[in-house]
């Protein structure tokens, strides 16, 4: 009975780093709403993607990740606030870009564009 105990708990032990590893490979966007309003659409497109934020409230942000399979291209957002329409692009993507991390940072009047 030890013996399968082991065999269980090295098994799902494997399984949690597999996991693990998995999101740290991907590459991230992370939008981040430091407006004191709701942003009501943030979307951003990737050459063989586009990623939809959703709706995300004032002083939060979400983070999602993306396929490492992409042409190249850059990022293009659309978000909107209120009456306010922010477009633009923000920086260059390509092909596997291993653990990549993008933060696109909305602010009362601007958006800025962070790479880690």
């Amino acid at each position: 009975m030890k013996k399968m105990t082991k065999v269980f708990t090295s098994f799902v032990l494997l399984l949690f780093v597999l996991y693990q590893s998995y999101f740290f490979i991907l590459p991230s966007i992370t939008l981040v709403n430091n407006t004191s309003d709701t942003i009501n659409v943030a979307v951003v497109t990737l050459p063989n993607s586009r990623i939809d934020f959703g709706e995300i409230k004032s002083s939060q942000r979400n983070t999602i990740y993306y396929e490492l399979e992409q042409s190249d291209g850059e990022y293009q957002y659309h978000i909107a606030i209120k009456d306010k329409i922010f477009k633009g692009k923000c920086g260059y993507i390509t092909h596997s870009e291993y653990h990549k991390r993008i933060e696109i940072v909305v602010d009362i009047n601007q958006v800025s564009c962070q790479f880690n």
